[in-house]
Formats: C-alpha cells, sequence, structure tokens
C-alpha cells in the first residue's frame, strides 16, 4: 500500500506544483497583489491535501478488496480440492468394489455351467451374464470419460474380438432360436481390444435383444475396413435414428422393453469418438438393423 500510495503522491504533487509556479511567475513579472497569490495558494494547497488524503483512502480500500479477493480464490481452491478429492476417493471405492464383483460373478456362472440345463439354469445363466456386462460397461464408461487415460492400441484379429463374444453368448443364440451368420477371418485392425469388444458386444446383445426367432449377421469387409453386426429383427423407427446415441434415449423399442436403459449405446458412441472408429447404424422396420464400425 505505502509503495503505491508513494507513486499517487508523487504525481499529484507534480501536478499542483505546475499551477502553482505558474501562478508565482505571473505575479512576480506583472507586479500582481501577493494577497490574492497567498489565498489561491492555500486553496491548491487544500485541495492537494483532500486529493492525497481521498488518494490514501482509496489505495487503503483497493488493497483491502484485494486481499479480500485472495482470500475467496484461495477458499475457492481449497474446496476445490477438497471436492475433488472426494470425488476421486469415491471412484476409487466404487471401481474396487465393480472389480470385487467381478470374482463372485464368475463363480457364480462356473457353478451353473456344471449344473443340470434347465429352463431355471439357463434363466440364471443369462441373469449374470447382464450382471457381468453391465459391470463391464461401468469401468469402461469410467475409462472412456476420463480424458487422462491412455488408450494402449495394438493389432488384434477380428476373430479375436468376436469368437470370444459368441461362445459368451451362446447360450441366448439356443435359448431365443436365433440362427447366427459368422465366417472365421485371420484379419486384423489397429484398435484398443477392450473398449473395441465392448463396442461389438453392447451391438451384439442388443441384436440378441430385439431379433428372437430371427437371424444375426457377423461380417467383416476387408474392403472397407468395417465390422458388420446386422439383424432381421423389428428395426428401429427412422424418428429414432437420429437419437439412439443420446444418453438414457430409448426410443419407441426401448419403450417396449423394460430392460432398455439407454445407456449402451450411449457407451457406443463415445468409444467410438474416443477410439477415432465411426460407427454407423440403418434400420428398416420388421426388417433388421444393422450397425458398421469402421476401423483404422
Amino acid at each position: 500500500m505505502k509503495k503505491n500510495f508513494f507513486k499517487g503522491g508523487v504525481v499529484v504533487t507534480l501536478l499542483m506544483s505546475i499551477p502553482l509556479v505558474t501562478f508565482a511567475l505571473l505575479f512576480y513579472l506583472f507586479n500582481l497583489d501577493w494577497l490574492i497569490y497567498r489565498a489561491g495558494f492555500f486553496f491548491v494547497l487544500l485541495t492537494y491535501l483532500i486529493i492525497m488524503i481521498y488518494l490514501f483512502l482509496h489505495v487503503r480500500y483497493t488493497e483491502d478488496l484485494q486481499k479480500q479477493v485472495r482470500s475467496l480464490q484461495e477458499q475457492l481452491q481449497d474446496l476445490k480440492n477438497s471436492s475433488m478429492q472426494k470425488e476421486q476417493d469415491q471412484e476409487d471405492y466404487f471401481l474396487m468394489w465393480v472389480h470385487q464383483m467381478k470374482s463372485p460373478i464368475s463363480a457364480s456362472d462356473l457353478l451353473l455351467t456344471q449344473m443340470p440345463k434347465t429352463k431355471t439354469t439357463l434363466h440364471l445363466h443369462e441373469e449374470i451374464l447382464k450382471i457381468d456386462h453391465y459391470t463391464n460397461m461401468v469401468l469402461n464408461y469410467m475409462k472412456v470419460t476420463n480424458p487422462e487415460t491412455d488408450m494402449l492400441f495394438d493389432h488384434i484379429s477380428i476373430n479375436q474380438l468376436v469368437q470370444p463374444l459368441l461362445r459368451k453368448y451362446r447360450l441366448e443364440f439356443i435359448q431365443y432360436h436365433i440362427k447366427l451368420h459368422y465366417e472365421s477371418t485371420t484379419n486384423t485392425v489397429l484398435t484398443e481390444a477392450n473398449l473395441s469388444s465392448l463396442m461389438i458386444e453392447q451391438l451384439l446383445t442388443n441384436a440378441i435383444k430385439y431379433a428372437h426367432n430371427r437371424e444375426i449377421w457377423i461380417i467383416y469387409h476387408v474392403e472397407t475396413n468395417q465390422l458388420i453386426i446386422k439383424d432381421s429383427g423389428m428395426g428401429i423407427q427412422s424418428s429414432d435414428i437420429p437419437r439412439i446415441f443420446d444418453k438414457g434415449y430409448t426410443g419407441l423399442n426401448g419403450q417396449l422393453n423394460e430392460k432398455s436403459s439407454g445407456i449402451g449405446l450411449f457407451l457406443v458412441k463415445k468409444i467410438s469418438e474416443r477410439l477415432s472408429q465411426p460407427i454407423e447404424v440403418s434400420s428398416v422396420i420388421n426388417e433388421g438393423t444393422c450397425f458398421r464400425i469402421t476401423f483404422h
């Protein structure tokens, strides 16, 4: 504060000294009455004092405001840090919990495979698959939405992405009388394996959900570097297609299916954007839906 006040005082003194010196020269040259000069001098001096007092109070007030601003900024930063730490702790706990859930899910599925295939065990197996799928969605959602997460790209064959999913959902194909069309291929693509697998799995489970007693095709086109997942199910209304990737949007098909959350395709779109793997969709009501993933 002293530094600012001193600078302001020097400027005011220089400005006030100019008229005083000017008046003194005029009165001296023209031999005017010095009483008038003294009155003017005291008036200028009084003005100078008033300005200096105002300047002192203004500088002090400004610096007090600056201190308050700095204090508030520090408090705000402390609150942000505390909030971020709390969110990080919650996220770490949630991730740990999800990882812990994977073990009993796998154990339950293993126990079911050792039991006789009855209608009840088939339904239990289906529900366990859904739980496993949803936990994977949670883990990968956090991975995709975190910009600091590194993506590990590598060359991987289409078979390595598709065949584990076909084995995983083999009982669903049987249970819902779905005819699968897939030709094994050794062609490779450059991608992040876990996230691409989740993309394909989500599209495959959607096809299974809406293509009971019908057919599903999984085709890889070498020329376009596209993986096509197509079904002959109920299809999607043309008015719903522009919004099917929106978070929470279920459309008419989702409203007919109480289990739809509108999160699956939203996550597919997020992965598509994060991996720069464009996804396209086309559909005809009562004829089916076709999704195309374009790889690098």
